[in-house]
C-alpha cells in the first residue's frame, strides 16, 4: 500500500484509544468555534497525524485500528486523495468490499495521474475475481499513462488473469525492450514463453536479465528451465541447465518452483537420489505442490521405497488444482512496494 502522501513524524503508540480521545476533543472544539483558526490548525494537524498513524497500522497489518483512526478523521481528510486511498485499502483488508471500492475509486477520480491508487484498485479486483472489470480498467489507465510501466505491466498481468497470454506477452516484450531493468516484467513474459513451450526465447531472455542483474534467481532459472526444455526436444546435454538451476536455487533457496524443475533435470539425467532430495526440498516450502507429490512418489516407487510411494500418491490426490491467479496478483503487490 504507497498511497499515502502525508508526510509527518510519526510516533507509535501501543493502541488508538488515547489519539483518538485527543482527536474527539479537537474535533468537538472545531464544530464550536469553525472561524477560529488556530484550533482549525491543530484539528488539521492531529487529523493528518492520525492518518499517518494508520498508514503505519496498516503496515503492520492491524486493520481494525487503522480503521477506527480512518473513520474518525473523514470529516477534515474526506477530499484528500491519499486519505481516500488508504480509507479504501483498509476496508479491503477488512473485507468490506463495498465501502473499499468506492475510496479506491474516488481516490482516482480525486488524481487520476497516480499510480500507486490505480495498482491499488487493480489489486481489488484482482482478488475478487473481477477479471474483466480489471482488464477495462487497466486499459483505460494505459490510455490515459502510455508512458508508465507499471500500469503496462498491470494490463499485462490483468490480460494473463483473463487467460489473454498472447496479448500479455506483446505488451511485456515491449515492456521489457523499453525498460529493460523493470525486473519483474521478466518474470511474467518468461512464464508467457514456458507456458508455450519457446525454450529458446526462455534462454535468451534469462541471459539478458543476467546481464542487468547477475544477483536475479529469475535469470538464472529462465535460462535453465529453458535450456532443458530444449534438452527434451533437440537432445540437448542437461549440464548447462542444471548448472544455471543450481546458481538460481543458491541466490534463492526458497523458490520451490525452481527446485522443483531442477529435480526434473535430475530425474532426466538418472541422478535419482538428487532428483528426490530436490522434490523433498519443494515440498518442504511448499507442502501442497502437487506435481511434486506425484513426482516424488514416482521416483519412490522407482527406487523400492514402497511406503513412501504410496504416501505421496495420497497427498497428491487429496491436493486440489491452486488457483494460479493468486500468484500473479502478487505481482500486483510487489510492483508498488
Amino acid at each position: 500500500m504507497t498511497g499515502l502522501s502525508l508526510v509527518l513524524p510519526v510516533l507509535l503508540f501501543a493502541e488508538p484509544a488515547a489519539d483518538l480521545a485527543r482527536y474527539s476533543k479537537l474535533d468537538s472544539e472545531q464544530r464550536a468555534r469553525p472561524a477560529d483558526p488556530a484550533i482549525t490548525k491543530a484539528w488539521l494537524d492531529e487529523a493528518a497525524r492520525l492518518a499517518t498513524l494508520a498508514a503505519d497500522l496498516l503496515e503492520k497489518r492491524r486493520y481494525a485500528d487503522a480503521g477506527t483512526l480512518l473513520r474518525a478523521t473523514e470529516r477534515p481528510l474526506g477530499n484528500a486523495p491519499s486519505w481516500n486511498n488508504l480509507r479504501g485499502y483498509v476496508e479491503f483488508k477488512l473485507g468490506n468490499p463495498k465501502p473499499a471500492l468506492h475510496y479506491l475509486q474516488r481516490a482516482v477520480q480525486l488524481d487520476p495521474g497516480n499510480e500507486d491508487y490505480l495498482l491499488d484498485i487493480g489489486e481489488f479486483l484482482g482478488t475478487h475475481q473481477a477479471h474483466s472489470e480489471a482488464v477495462a480498467f487497466f486499459e483505460v489507465a494505459a490510455k490515459r499513462m502510455p508512458q508508465s510501466p507499471r500500469v503496462t505491466f498491470g494490463l499485462a498481468i490483468a490480460y494473463i488473469m483473463q487467460n489473454r497470454r498472447d496479448e500479455a506477452q506483446r505488451l511485456l516484450e515491449v515492456l521489457v525492450n523499453g525498460n529493460p531493468r523493470f525486473e519483474a516484467a521478466y518474470k511474467v513474459l518468461g512464464e508467457c514463453y514456458e507456458h508455450s513451450g519457446e525454450a529458446e526465447r526462455m534462454v535468451a531472455l534469462g541471459r539478458s536479465l543476467q546481464q542487468v542483474n547477475a544477483r536475479n534467481p529469475v535469470g538464472w532459472y529462465l535460462e535453465g528451465a529453458g535450456r532443458l526444455l530444449k534438452g527434451r526436444i533437440e537432445a540437448e546435454p542437461l549440464a548447462a541447465a542444471i548448472s544455471a538451476l543450481r546458481t538460481s536455487v543458491k541466490l534463492n533457496p526458497r523458490d520451490p518452483r525452481t527446485h522443483f524443475v531442477l529435480a526434473k533435470a535430475f530425474q532426466e539425467a538418472a541422478a535419482l537420489h538428487d532428483a528426490i532430495a530436490e522434490l523433498e526440498k519443494t515440498i518442504q516450502l511448499d507442502p501442497d505442490h502437487e506435481r511434486a507429490h506425484y513426482v516424488i512418489a514416482r521416483l519412490y516407487q522407482k527406487t523400492g521405497n514402497a511406503t513412501a510411494a504410496q504416501r505421496e500418491f495420497a497427498r497428491h490426490a487429496s491436493i486440489k488444482q491452486r488457483d494460479r491467479t493468486t500468484e500473479y496478483r502478487r505481482l500486483l503487490i510487489a510492483i508498488r512496494q
